[in-house]
């Protein structure tokens, strides 16, 4: 019976974590893309969106990227090792481009005095910091993943 709830707690942290991520950046993914594209097609008329709009397409591509290495993660059997460098460029990705682009478009917006484009700046700042922590979740389930692997288990 002990054995049983050990291999429970054992799967749920490593199949379980990285299929909750997954879901969790397709939401953010879904979010910022609907920030995204008003964004866009906005700044068919005023130029101010521009920034703001890219930036918020970069963010969900990259959730959505966290996505689909996500639920890749879990269907692969354990015995595989996941490449960590392309996961680790996409935290990166989500830190720079994402939560500090999000900064970058509100200050843009408040420079061009366009408060829109300032509140939209605004709005991708948590979407990127979800899709950030989201990323950090999937490269600790690759980190425990390598270790159970190197353990033998």
């Amino acid at each position: 019976m002990d054995q049983g709830v050990k291999r429970s707690a054992t799967t749920s942290n490593t199949s379980r974590r990285p299929r909750v991520a997954g879901v969790f950046a397709l939401v953010f993914g879904a979010l910022t893309t609907i920030v995204a594209i008003p964004s866009l097609v906005a700044a068919w008329t005023d130029p101010g969106f521009l920034f703001a709009g890219l930036v918020a397409l970069v963010v969900a591509a990259v959730s959505f990227l966290f996505a689909g290495f996500a639920f890749r993660f879990v269907r692969e059997p354990s015995t595989t090792l996941t490449a960590m460098t392309p996961l680790l460029w996409l935290v990166a990705a989500a830190l720079f481009v994402g939560v500090l682009g999000s900064m970058g478009a509100f200050v843009y917006g408040q420079v061009v005095q366009n408060q829109q484009s300032a509140a939209v700046g605004l709005l991708l700042l948590p979407l990127a910091g979800g899709v950030m922590i989201t990323g950090a979740v999937l490269v600790g389930a690759v980190v425990r993943a390598r270790r159970a692997a190197a353990a033998g288990r």
